[in-house]
């Protein structure tokens, strides 16, 4: 438009015709500034209060942008795991250079659970925390609360936890079955994990040892191992000297089904690491079991009799009975030899009545016992006499070997 036409325009039209074209030229000013802008809103928004927060799904990648400088970005997300402990990772990339990145986790009653920030403008940030799973709530910010930039979030599942999970309860455990249970190798995730195991001996009313082996601990993991028997009661609990230290146990059973728990031993939440359960019967008793009762005593047959090499395996409830039969009314001698050096036992002779008996125990743990019938009373040998002998311990948790013979 020429001048003088310009002229008369606004003669004729006035001035008010004038500020309506200066303003819309300021408009498309401000247009063409803003589409140079080096940042814009991103897609999410608006989504700067956890009741805004942004729905995402894991494992995509979000690309969104802390613009204006007071900007805070809020997301919202399920976890993969239900009631299964495992580590949903944070991974934040592609972070502008001026900004440095801080993300807080809250739960779905907006409880902080974690937070961790970069430390360096430009940085990216790999970050873990440890969930049995549900919702959650992740804030996106600057950290400090002066930088703009933009960044690339993305979370997921970690798939961290053992193939026996869950089993953090008892109701929950893992039936590992009839043993042995050999290389468990379990994970503990968090020091909030149980880890529980359910298992049945070998030995069916039979007294053995029961094997627990936790080795391959992770360095800092310092484990605790309990166990229950079928009343839920606790058997025992056997610590660890150090962190990463293993575990070993010998526990004496008449056979049954029992629990047992592995946890971190102080609860702390961020420990977690790696172990290997074995758990196994030694067959440990000797040859002449069941006889635990005169009724199931181990008929020896007749006199002389040697060299029968038996057990205790615990006391109170591994007696050792055995049977036999005189062969003359000539006395005899029943002698307890080679017993273990801490075993004090309990030498018992009666005979078929019951109501004929004799009872004596060694002076010293290890010591033989010796019991010839011309030195007693009670015991009076008759040819074709059935006679009994019961060995035991002396003291509660009293076990070890020994060597029986009858001599006449």
């Amino acid at each position: 438009m020429q001048f003088k036409s310009f002229q008369k325009f606004v003669i004729h039209y006035g001035l008010p015709v004038l500020l309506i074209i200066f303003s819309l030229h300021s408009c498309e000013l401000v247009d063409e500034e803003d589409s140079n802008a080096p940042f814009q809103a991103d897609e999410y928004e608006p989504n700067d209060t956890r009741n805004e927060s942004a729905n995402i799904n894991l494992s995509k990648d979000i690309v969104a942008t802390i613009f204006p400088e007071e900007d805070v970005d809020y997301y919202e997300f399920q976890t993969e795991n239900t009631n299964e402990w495992d580590r949903v990772q944070f991974d934040l990339s592609s972070i502008s250079e001026d900004l440095e990145i801080q993300i807080v986790v809250y739960d779905e009653n907006g409880e902080k659970v974690f937070d961790d920030q970069s430390g360096t403008p430009g940085a990216n940030l790999t970050s873990t925390f440890e969930t049995k799973g549900g919702t959650y709530y992740v804030e996106v910010k600057s950290r400090w609360g002066g930088e703009i930039g933009t960044y690339t979030l993305n979370i997921k599942n970690l798939n961290y936890n053992d193939e026996y999970a869950p089993n953090d309860s008892r109701d929950g455990a893992y039936d590992l079955g009839t043993l042995p249970a050999d290389n468990i190798e379990g994970v503990l995730v968090s020091g909030d994990e149980e880890d529980w195991f359910k298992f049945s001996t070998a030995n069916d009313g039979i007294w053995d040892y029961v094997q627990f082996d936790v080795t391959e601990v992770a360095e800092d993991l310092e484990i605790t191992m309990e166990v229950y028997d079928a009343e839920g009661e606790k058997v025992f609990t056997e610590d660890p000297s150090n962190p990463g230290a293993n575990l070993s146990h010998k526990m004496a059973t008449s056979g049954g089904t029992y629990w047992v728990k592995i946890k971190e031993r102080w609860g702390d939440d961020s420990k977690s690491g790696n172990y290997t359960l074995n758990v196994a019967n030694l067959d440990a008793n000797d040859d002449y079991e069941f006889n635990d009762s005169k009724n199931d005593a181990h008929d020896l047959g007749t006199t002389p009799i040697s060299g029968i090499q038996g057990t205790i395996i615990y006391n109170p409830g591994d007696d050792d009975w055995y049977m036999f039969e005189s062969a003359s009314d000539a006395a005899f001698t029943v002698s307890l030899t080679d017993l273990d050096e801490d075993l004090e036992a309990v030498l018992e002779i009666e005979d078929a009545s019951g109501e004929n008996n004799y009872s004596t125990t060694n002076s010293n743990p290890g010591a033989d016992i010796v019991v010839n019938t011309d030195d007693i009373s009670e015991i009076i040998p008759e040819a074709g006499g059935i006679y009994y002998v019961k060995v035991k311990g002396r003291w509660d948790g009293d076990r070890g070997d020994y060597t029986l013979a009858v001599d006449q």
